[in-house]
């Protein structure tokens, strides 16, 4: 269908990465190192490839670009968000991010798992020679979302598997590589803004919106039986779980699509868990 975008993932080799993306997902992917997936993408080395539709064999940036009144109208000259998954076995350094929000949510935790997040120094002379025992640990364990503002320094530990969602503006510095940067960038005192999640129940299936802000929206669909909804806006959306059907069309776990704003209506059919993202 026209107004249903599906997109080629891009798979990255990583020395933390693992094999979680073809036990979890089945992705038929031969690297057993593989430590991300970009899997709504239209930045410029990861630009998805579309796979089916009047788009087909073109790639997202290049049709957003030409065809905005199918993305809201939005102002933006590159496709403005992205989702990425990310299988990481070992550690990966303390780093902070610039200008926008980022969300995470927690596909598979290991138990005991754990991040790092926030740190408790009270001034930059402090963090900057004290950051790895001044680091916060926050344990997480599988369907935990948790929002990091920009300039909180965090790390994701060995152990997890994360959906990130974020807007793809904005600059990421690491503390080992870029310290200058990471320290002009990171907040001091540090914080945790709190977000209450919501909950609907539609029918016989639940959405629970886990971030509301301007930036962007980030909810969880489980979809029991059939839920009707009218759509008002282009959505990006991950199957996390199950199967079923979006508009007569099939869907299964590990499928990423967009859905563009001149859709009128959304059918979802099935049983499964969906997560789900707007601006």
């Amino acid at each position: 269908m026209s107004d249903l975008m599906f997109l080629e993932s891009i798979f990255k080799e990583q020395s933390w990465g693992g094999d979680a993306f073809i036990k979890t997902f089945e992705y038929e992917i031969l690297n057993h190192r593989t430590g991300e997936a970009y899997v709504i993408s239209g930045i410029s080395d990861a630009d998805l490839k579309i796979k089916n539709g009047k788009f087909k064999n073109l790639n997202l940036g290049s049709v957003y670009r030409r065809n905005r009144h199918l993305f809201n109208n939005l102002k933006s000259d590159k496709f403005p968000y992205l989702v990425r998954l990310l299988d990481v076995n070992e550690d990966i350094g303390v780093e902070v991010h610039s200008e926008v929000a980022k969300a995470y949510y927690v596909l598979d935790a290991k138990k005991d798992a754990k991040i790092l997040f926030g740190h408790g120094a009270l001034s930059k002379e402090e963090l900057k020679h004290n950051l790895n025992e001044l680091m916060i640990e926050r344990p997480v364990s599988k369907g935990d979302f948790i929002y990091v503002p920009a300039g909180v320094a965090y790390a994701l530990l060995k152990g997890v598997l994360m959906m990130e969602l974020r807007l793809s503006s904005g600059k990421t510095f690491t503390a080992s590589e870029q310290e200058a940067e990471f320290m002009s960038t990171v907040s001091v005192p540090s914080f945790d803004e709190k977000i209450a999640h919501k909950t609907f129940l539609l029918d016989a299936s639940r959405i629970t919106q886990f971030l509301d802000k301007k930036a962007f929206t980030v909810e969880k669909w489980e979809i029991r039986d059939v839920l009707d909804l009218e759509n008002k806006s282009f959505k990006m959306m991950s199957v996390i779980s199950g199967k079923g059907f979006i508009n007569g069309t099939k869907l299964k776990k590990g499928e990423h699509l967009i859905i563009l704003s001149d859709t009128k209506h959304i059918q979802l059919e099935g049983n499964m868990e969906l997560i789900v993202s707007y601006l």
